[in-house]
């Protein structure tokens, strides 16, 4: 279904100002430190760029996870890596790096994601350190599991203080049955939340994806074909942190062991070694999302006005088909009119946002988990 009728639909606004970045173009950063080698490659990411919507996609990906076309015939290319360039305060590559902040202080930053696939959907980065991406965590796990609770636990903070904390939030996607007053636990936000990390991913700077049912209606579609949350790509936060525990009881790190940090291997020494099985956290996962789905999804057939087949586009009532409505234009629209990334928009209706409060001084500064 697609083409939402909703006339009014809850945009949670964001409660605090944002400067402008401190430093201008990410090309300029880099003629700045082109003598360093290792800025340099601190930002790129290896990726493919779907051909259709233009997402940077992880190179090991069939279809794109934004708008569901394949990515067979697409070539690994390299892009800016923009949540690197979030922490450093830089202000814009091919486009402006403004940032929708939910939450941020000293250590990390936490902000919508503009690519929303649900209701609330937030990414969560470190901000004095470098951690191209899940697989360091297993290298100092005693570390690695402070970091991963680090990133959940403010983006649970964000998500409580933001929209658990508007009322018409609540009562569009929670039915009024949570009050804000009662303070949440943990374990009453995780159930509806879908949190963990991708690997390989597509921006190359560690990041907790926070999503908090429902998914929006394309996404949820693309869900069900397989498209989102892929398996043995997607990493549950309660498989990472079950595995961080684990070896951090056992004063083990794969540094040694495993200096390539191959997935594979990790995954099945967890549960050769310590029972911790991922295809059971997977699997448990994706029947939450389905629970989350069938439980907060506010939507029915009567609130859209077209049908999506395939590729094609159909009225939802009188069944006839419209050949020059594209599935892209539609998924795009109701994306906007759902999401709160960017609210309140400028005076020209498009995303505000600014840029983080505390960036690096120096690149060479941020704490390198690769050494």
């Amino acid at each position: 279904m697609a083409g939402l009728t909703h006339d009014m639909l809850p945009h949670v606004r964001r409660k605090t100002s944002l400067p402008n970045p401190k430093r201008d173009s990410i090309e300029q950063f880099r003629d700045y430190f082109r003598k360093e080698p290792k800025v340099l490659e601190m930002l790129l990411n290896k990726v493919k760029v779907c051909a259709d919507c233009k997402k940077p996609c992880a190179y090991h990906q069939e279809r794109c996870n934004s708008c569901g076309s394949s990515l067979s015939q697409v070539s690994i290319s390299h892009t800016d890596n923009i949540l690197l360039s979030f922490v450093l305060g830089i202000g814009k590559g091919k486009f402006p790096f403004k940032i929708s902040v939910r939450f941020q202080d000293e250590n990390c930053l936490c902000f919508d994601d503009p690519l929303s696939v649900s209701a609330v959907h937030l990414c969560c980065v470190p901000a004095q350190e470098y951690v191209p991406d899940l697989r360091y965590l297993f290298g100092r796990p005693r570390r690695g599991r402070r970091m991963l609770e680090l990133l959940y636990n403010s983006a649970a903070k964000a998500c409580l203080e933001n929209y658990w904390g508007d009322e018409s939030f609540q009562e569009f996607y929670l039915g009024g049955k949570v009050k804000w007053k009662k303070l949440l636990t943990e374990s009453e936000l995780f159930v509806l939340t879908a949190a963990g990390m991708n690997y390989p991913p597509s921006q190359y700077q560690l990041h907790v994806q926070f999503i908090h049912g429902p998914l929006l209606p394309f996404h949820y579609a693309l869900f069900l074909e397989g498209g989102h949350f892929h398996y043995k790509r997607f990493f549950p936060y309660s498989f990472l942190l079950a595995s961080l525990n684990a070896l951090e009881d056992d004063n083990r790190d794969f540094r040694n062991s495993h200096p390539d940090y191959d997935m594979d291997l990790i995954i099945d020494e967890m549960e050769k070694f310590y029972g911790i099985s991922y295809d059971k956290h997977w699997h448990a996962m994706i029947s939450q999302i389905k629970q989350m789905q069938e439980t907060h999804a506010p939507s029915a057939e009567k609130d859209f006005e077209y049908r999506v087949v395939g590729n094609q586009v159909f009225d939802a009532q009188a069944g006839f088909h419209h050949p020059g409505i594209t599935v892209k234009s539609l998924q795009t629209s109701d994306v906007k009119r759902i999401q709160s990334y960017g609210r309140p928009y400028d005076t020209d209706e498009k995303p505000s946002g600014g840029s983080y409060n505390f960036p690096a001084e120096n690149p060479k500064e941020l704490q390198d988990w690769t050494e």
